[in-house]
């Protein structure tokens, strides 16, 4: 058992879970959720910001669940399967899904991070600034090997009194998983999530766009309604010209396309039959 599930006593807050790829991120917020919710903690909440491997929602989006509410997830649309280029969104739907999940009454708040870490790529800039924005009173860093890998994030930790920082080693129990394995399960995912999906009509001039790009056929776009928050994901179609309507194929979570406010536009595009992505110019 991790040593974490024993101390519960002293988890508290919002609990900040930091590795990098294949570290046992997700494995632990599960545990921890679960231990927490058993252990009858009031308002525990899990707040998943992995966009590309995530699992409380599809691809492209961070997700939040909160015990009080186990029948419902709410998601944040980020556009993109890395945060890599997308930090700003990155960082600003963690916090909003952080404010929802303290409006709706939790008390501790697990966040499972992604597995980006390398300075060189911004992924010590990502983690400094969600650490500056959540303010996590824990931060937990699975660290492996010999550490140097998260070294640039867990040493100012190490003086930050502020925060409490826990460092455990990797489980050994880890199984790493390939590149392609991880790619080919986000291709299921997306077939999974598209297999039910109908054609939607949006008239375009009733919806907030803040990127006026022109949109691409297959291209992921965010429904989202009058919050922000994602009612679905859909697949443009194409734009009729004559009415200015939209037509994305979308899954049947769409009951009211008059409830879309918003069109949030990803940098991918989707084939859904095969789930094979394409990354946008």
């Amino acid at each position: 058992m991790n040593p974490l599930l024993r101390d519960l006593d002293n988890l508290h807050g919002t609990i900040m879970l930091v590795g990098g790829t294949d570290s046992g991120k997700t494995t632990l917020a599960y545990a921890l959720f679960d231990a927490l919710v058993t252990a009858g903690r009031p308002g525990v909440a899990h707040l998943d910001l992995d966009v590309g491997q995530g699992t409380l929602g599809p691809p492209t989006t961070v997700g939040l669940r909160v015990s009080t509410h186990p029948d419902r997830v709410w998601q944040r649309f980020v556009g993109s399967i890395s945060p890599r280029g997308h930090f700003l969104p990155a960082v600003v739907s963690a916090f909003r899904l952080q404010q929802q999940a303290l409006a709706l009454g939790a008390e501790t708040i697990v966040v499972d991070t992604t597995g980006l870490v390398d300075s060189a790529v911004g992924g010590v800039a990502l983690k400094r600034w969600k650490i500056e924005l959540l303010r996590p009173a824990v931060v937990v860093a699975l660290v492996a090997g010999r550490g140097r890998e998260l070294l640039p994030i867990v040493a100012p930790l190490r003086r930050d009194g502020r925060v409490r920082l826990i460092e455990q080693k990797v489980s050994s129990l880890t199984v790493p998983r390939p590149q392609e394995q991880r790619i080919a399960a986000r291709q299921a995912r997306w077939r999974d999530y598209f297999a039910p999906a109908r054609p939607v009509r949006l008239p375009l001039h009733d919806l907030i766009v803040w990127n006026d790009q022109r949109l691409h056929r297959g291209q992921v776009v965010g429904l989202l309604d009058a919050d922000g928050l994602v009612l679905a994901l859909g697949l443009a179609r194409g734009v009729e010209s004559s009415t200015n309507t939209l037509e994305v194929l979308a899954p049947p979570a769409v009951k009211c396309p008059g409830a879309v406010r918003e069109l949030g536009l990803g940098n991918l595009t989707v084939d859904p039959a095969t789930g094979q992505e394409t990354k946008l110019p």
